[in-house]
This record gives structure tokens, sequence and C-alpha cells, in this order.
């Protein structure tokens, strides 16, 4: 058996090759653009399913300590946050998309949750000044760089818990319409979780892994989901009219008689749990 491989090159593959932080997908508004639709993905039960097996696996890991606290970087409207809340003693909650973190103050306020601190501000380029019992982070771009995982780690005291991608993202429809109007699929994300694994068990942790199957279901009105689609394509690149309207003429081939359409995105994720104590 060979010898595995070290951090140089797991860097290479978690080096982003176009620009790092001018990627589309790590700005502000294409996240604001999302914020009203994010929270559908709750009552989907393969997605909830992934939310209690992280929970679950990170209760049995002994995170939940009441004296804990926990930075979660990229947080979105709080999906996982205001879950945390209710076990730790305190949880900040960082994200560059307004939007986001707008819908997050939302749910805070109407639960009565008092121990979220809530911060705007790009976490890449954010000095919090402070280190955090447990830092997390689930499905976002941050983790396909190898220097946002080396923060990551240096904001944590003890525990670091990521959940991203891990090889399958397979939506059909967008596919055939990205050939179309891209001329390929869209991009597959450039975090999966596997690599992220290779590359902190290569710095001497021993980080344990669960994955997670499932399809995602998003049944919305067409014009609901055609700023989805939009949305998706264009973290490439802007489209023309002519190709929204392709996406608006694809779509009105497959809506059902009550105008709705129906899309399924069949997933793989993965959730990483690192003890930083458990280094050689």
């Amino acid at each position: 058996m060979g010898r595995f491989p070290g951090p140089d090159f797991w860097k290479a593959l978690l080096t982003p090759g176009d620009g790092g932080g001018k990627r589309r997908e790590l700005s502000a508004e294409c996240w604001d653009k999302a914020a009203l639709t994010y929270d559908d993905l709750e009552s989907e039960p393969d997605y909830a399913r992934q939310v209690s097996g992280v929970v679950e696996k990170m209760a049995q890991k002994g995170l939940f300590e009441r004296q804990n606290t926990l930075l979660d970087i990229a947080c979105g409207t709080g999906t996982y946050a205001i879950i945390f809340a209710q076990r730790l003693r305190e949880v900040t909650g960082i994200d560059i998309s307004g939007g986001m973190l707008e819908r997050f103050r939302q749910k805070v306020e109407e639960k009565g949750i008092t121990n979220c601190r809530i911060i705007k501000g790009d976490w890449s380029s954010f000095d919090l000044g402070e280190q955090f019992d447990i830092v997390f982070s689930s499905m976002n771009p941050l983790l396909g760089s190898y220097e946002n995982i080396d923060r990551m780690l240096d904001t944590s005291r003890r525990y670091l818990v990521l959940v991203g991608w891990a090889g399958v993202r397979k939506n059909l429809f967008l596919e055939e319409i990205g050939k179309k109007i891209l001329g390929h699929p869209p991009k597959s994300p450039k975090s999966d979780i596997t690599v992220v694994f290779g590359y902190l068990y290569s710095l001497g942790y021993a980080p344990e892994i669960e994955y997670f199957y499932g399809t995602w279901h998003r049944r919305y009105p067409l014009e609901k989901q055609l700023k989805r689609i939009i949305w998706r394509l264009e973290f490439e690149r802007d489209l023309k009219e002519a190709e929204r309207q392709l996406v608006r003429e694809e779509l009105e081939r497959i809506k059902d008689k009550d105008g709705l359409v129906t899309l399924k995105t069949r997933v793989r994720t993965g959730c990483i749990v690192l003890d930083k104590q458990s280094q050689a």
C-alpha cells in the first residue's frame, strides 16, 4: 500500500482555480436571491434526516456540553444554529448575505431565542478576534479552499464540524438545460467533503466522516421554479433574455395541471466531526 498523500496534494485540490473570492457563489448578491426559498428544504424528509443525523452525530461525540460556544460559518437562515442554541451556551452565526440573516433574525425572534449572536460579514476576511469550542460550517463553497479550512481550525478551540457535498448532486432538468444554455451541465460544487477529509487526515488529525443519501424535491409554481433555475445557472454568468425564455419554455413543458413544476435532485452529502485533541 502506498503512502497516504501529504498536505500539498490536498491543498492542490482545495485551491480555487478561477479567482477564488471573485466566484459568484461567494458573493452576498448570489445568496440574497436565494434567501426567500432557502428554508423550503426544511420540509423535505431526506434533508431533515441529514440535519437530524448531523445533530445526532455531534451528540454522540459529546459536543453538546452546555458551557460550549459554537461559531456557525456561512450560517444562512440559521437552520442548524437554532437547533444548536437550545443545547449550548452561545451560538454565533456569520454570513455574507443580509437576506439570509434577515430570515435568521425572524426565526430567532419567533422562537424567543436569546443566545444567538448574528454577524453580517465575509468570514474569509472577517476577524472575530476569538476562538470557539466548536466551529461548524455546512453546505457552502468556503469549503473549497484549504486556506478557509485552516482558518476554521485556528478559530476552533477543540471541535470542527463540516457538512458538504460528497460527489453526488444530480438534477436531470438542470443538467439538460445547462447543456443547452452553457454548453455543459452546471459545474459541480468546489467543496467535496471527502477531499476536505483527506486534507485534515494528512495534517495528522483523526476526523470521522458519515455520509447521507437522499432525493430532494422542490414542487413550486412555475415562476418560483424559474427564478431558482436561473439563479443556479447564473453561478457561471448572466443569462441573456432569450436564454431565460428558453428556461421558461422548458419548464412550461413539464408543469402539471395545477401549474406546478416538480424537480428532483439526487444527493450524497457527508459530515466530518474532528476533535483537535485527536491530533497525533
